[in-house]
């Protein structure tokens, strides 16, 4: 059982991977889109003027998500004979309003199928038509037969309610998932437990909500911001080879590259539940306000102009920053002295 769940967890860690050019494209041109031809240019005819153009390409491209999702998954579960499979249960998924969740679901299933399918008995004079000819055929036919018959209808109502209660939560509950998921953004910093967190986010703006989302980058630009600012406070609490990676942070700021703060953690662990709780109470702010954004990457030169409040997405990015700044710096308050007192023993 623990092997078949390591799999999965892998190959959706893979189709997220391989998920994301579409996302980022599509969302980033929406948002541009937005930008240049104002909120109303979906309304317009397609193509009747720049801005729309770029809105439809976005949307083009934004649509092959689910798409791209379960075809991936079922690459990384049952190699390339899966990806027919996967693929039409993904556009099943995103038809019939199963979303994310569906085309995961969709992606896993397919894997499986190919995977047992690839293993039948069958005479060698057939054996070479297989792979091409009878794996994609049949695993297309059951893959859209159990999303159509079985699990679409169901999966779309699943999809339904998470987008009513996301649109519906108090702001009790925008508090504890903004700390939660904050908290997992930092906890591993591009780990399972960070994909996890941006798979929830991914899931609600593919239901329509980019509130998640713009928390997300408070949460994950936050730890390698948070290291700068103390290096910048106190640089005598970090050693010459740190701070030689000022120039690596600044990087993973704007473009927001979590993995730059992983040295830091690594080296002493009790970091982590400084980036955990800065990010986790940068997050709750961004959900309490309602700061979204269009842009779902880029880095912050394009997810900043595209938020529906830039000023309150950088002032709680700020606060997120220092929070993990002043505990980073609490932890190293004494290594000044325990430096002095290393270089005194060696003298």
């Amino acid at each position: 059982m623990k092997k078949y769940l390591n799999e999965i967890q892998s190959a959706l860690m893979t189709g997220v991977s391989y998920m994301l050019p579409f996302v980022l494209s599509g969302g980033i041109l929406i948002g541009l889109s937005y930008i240049i031809g104002g909120v109303d240019v979906g309304s317009l005819d397609s193509y009747s003027t720049i801005a729309n153009g770029i809105w439809n390409v976005g949307q083009m491209a934004f649509g092959l998500m689910c798409p791209a999702l379960g075809a991936y998954i079922a690459f990384a579960l049952g190699d390339r004979g899966a990806i027919a499979a996967g693929l039409v249960g993904g556009l099943y998924a995103r038809e019939m309003g199963a979303g994310f969740l569906g085309a995961m679901i969709a992606g896993i299933i397919a894997g499986y199928l190919v995977r047992m399918l690839k293993n039948l008995p069958v005479p060698g004079a057939i054996r070479g038509a297989l792979a091409t000819v009878i794996v994609p055929v049949i695993s297309v036919l059951c893959v859209g037969f159990i999303m159509v018959y079985i699990l679409g209808n169901p999966l779309a109502a699943l999809s339904e309610w998470l987008t009513q209660w996301l649109e519906s939560i108090s702001t009790g509950n925008a508090i504890l998932i903004g700390l939660i998921t904050g908290a997992m953004y930092a906890f591993d910093m591009g780990g399972p437990v960070n994909k996890a967190a941006y798979a929830f986010g991914l899931a609600c703006l593919e239901a329509g909500n980019w509130v998640p989302i713009c928390a997300a980058f408070v949460a994950c630009i936050s730890p390698q911001l948070s290291v700068l600012i103390a290096m910048l406070i106190r640089r005598k609490c970090f050693s010459k080879e740190e701070l030689l990676n000022i120039p690596g942070l600044i990087i993973g700021t704007l473009f927001t590259i979590t993995e730059f703060a992983i040295p830091f953690a690594a080296k002493d662990l009790r970091v982590i539940p400084c980036f955990m709780l800065g990010s986790g109470i940068g997050s709750a702010l961004i959900y309490v306000m309602g700061v979204s954004t269009a842009a779902p990457g880029g880095g912050l030169f394009v997810i900043t102009p595209l938020c529906s409040n830039p000023l309150l997405f950088l002032l709680f990015l700020l606060i997120a920053a220092l929070i993990s700044a002043v505990g980073i710096l609490f932890l190293r308050r004494n290594y000044e002295k325990k430096e002095s007192a290393d270089i005194t023993a060696e003298a």
